[in-house]
């Protein structure tokens, strides 16, 4: 495995190739490692909920409205090895929300990750004491309510700390589009920039042990 200041430089070099998801692929060289407890080859499943409530939340930098949801959770799969490129080091294959509710208009919304796209792909970008920095990409979801509904895609940025298997998304520049709105008294509209942001973690774990990632 490289060393930490060639792992950087590594990095920008990389940062030239663009990956057809639209995220710079600026860790397809720094060759990590990841590991599933007594596992550490091929690829674990693992699942995730988060640690407290509430999240996620997704705020519209556009106007200010968001959404809530009470709790949530998560699957997908990691790929196991040495060496491997950031770029779709794990698969978001599944998600659920829960409690959501849309504001400003407080009213109850479901949100669901779209079935009809590829599983969203967790993109590592790069790795510092046990923290790893991602971009989730071709994130699809669909918001519905009885007086509004749309659709957000997009990237969000994400990180896995290995203490504790937590998986975190917050907003560090990449943001989800709003599309096909309907109604909304204009707190949501097609254009808006939306962040995706988990205020309390996800705790992922998987059958053979926790995710390591280094």
């Amino acid at each position: 495995m490289f060393g930490r200041g060639k792992r950087i430089a590594l990095l920008a070099v990389a940062a030239a190739t663009v990956l057809g998801t639209g995220v710079t692929d600026a860790a397809a060289a720094a060759g990590f490692t990841v590991t599933a407890g007594s596992a550490t080859s091929g690829s674990a499943q693992f699942t995730g909920k988060p640690a407290g409530s509430p999240s996620p939340v997704f705020k519209n930098l556009s106007t200010g409205a968001n959404a809530t949801c009470s709790t949530s959770t998560v699957s997908g799969v990691m790929q196991l090895g040495t060496g491997l490129p950031g770029a779709n080091l794990g698969k978001i294959v599944g998600s659920t929300y829960a409690g959501c509710v849309l504001n400003p208009s407080a009213s109850a919304v479901t949100i669901t990750q779209s079935g009809s796209v590829p599983p969203w792909s967790f993109n590592a970008i790069s790795e510092t004491g046990g923290v790893t920095t991602a971009v989730v990409s071709g994130i699809v979801l669909v918001v519905s309510s009885s007086g509004c509904s749309f659709t957000l895609a997009g990237n969000a940025d994400a990180t896995y700390t290995n203490s504790g298997g937590q998986l975190a998304y917050h907003y560090a520049g990449h943001a989800l589009t709003v599309s096909g709105v309907t109604g909304c008294s204009g707190a949501w509209t097609s254009g808006n920039q939306v962040a995706f942001e988990t205020p309390a973690p996800y705790i992922v774990s998987t059958p053979t042990g926790p995710i390591v990632i280094i």
